[in-house]
């Protein structure tokens, strides 16, 4: 009867180690997901992009009249950006030559016009000729951004210039870009990040 007890007592300890050894393995194992887990947000958070977009009407480098406009890379990592859309007045354009169309055609219309009776690569930038840079398919890294659009205010230029000074706050850009990650997001130019599974081509 004792040898009875003593083995009854023996298999209740065994059994009490077994389940303290499994209750540290899965604690040790939480412990290391959790590790994991953090680690990979530390990562995400690295390598976190966050798109917007700026406008302007002063250069005050140059101390002149100046639109501008100008999207960010105000996160933490590289932003690669599959598209950028500019939207005005809701509707979306592949190009500043077709947002200048919508916005103002008939100012537009006159500047080329004004241009074409010149050799335009002998007129500068300060002299009413566009700057422009495309904004889709690049990279841009962390902290950085890129003027796409800039018009000075000169008399080659100065009837487009307001009219586009007028219409700049009916501008936004819409952007889809994706981390080093493969992590991907939809914006405007608030920065709000919304995720998506991917960025069409």
């Amino acid at each position: 009867m004792g040898k009875g007890r003593s083995f009854l007592a023996a298999d209740r300890l065994n059994l009490l180690i077994a389940l303290c050894a499994i209750l540290i393995s899965l604690a040790s194992f939480y412990a290391t997901y959790m590790q994991a887990s953090a680690a990979e947000k530390q990562v995400k958070a690295m390598t976190f992009p966050l798109m917007g977009f700026t406008h302007s009407n002063y250069d005050e480098a140059a101390k002149k009249p100046a639109i501008a406009f100008t999207i960010k890379n105000s996160g933490s990592g590289p932003a690669i950006i599959h598209s950028a859309k500019l939207i005005y007045d809701g509707k979306p354009y592949n190009e500043v030559g077709n947002f200048m169309v919508a916005c103002c055609n008939a100012e537009y219309k006159a500047y080329q016009s004004l241009f074409d009776k010149f050799n335009s690569t002998t007129i500068s930038i300060e002299e009413g000729a566009t700057l422009t840079s495309v904004i889709n398919n690049i990279v841009l890294p962390a902290q950085q951004d890129r003027v796409f659009f800039k018009l000075y205010d000169h008399q080659n230029s100065h009837d487009l210039w307001l009219k586009v000074n007028n219409e700049r706050w009916k501008l936004d850009v819409e952007f889809c870009y994706c981390t080093l990650l493969d992590d991907c997001f939809t914006s405007k130019g608030g920065g709000i990040a919304n995720p998506v599974k991917s960025c069409k081509a």
